[in-house]
């Protein structure tokens, strides 16, 4: 998906940081026990 050294584009970026956000709220609601159901879509690995 993305290679190291080449210039990704805006879009990869885009998914990169929101995959980023995803896997951040998994790990505040497993941390602190959220009870707003925070948890990893299927396809997402830390």
């Amino acid at each position: 998906m993305l290679e190291p050294g080449v210039d990704n584009t805006f879009l990869d970026r885009a998914f990169r940081i929101a995959r980023l956000e995803a896997n951040c709220a998994a790990i505040r609601g497993t941390l602190f026990g959220s009870e707003d159901g925070y948890k990893l879509p299927d396809d997402v690995s830390l």
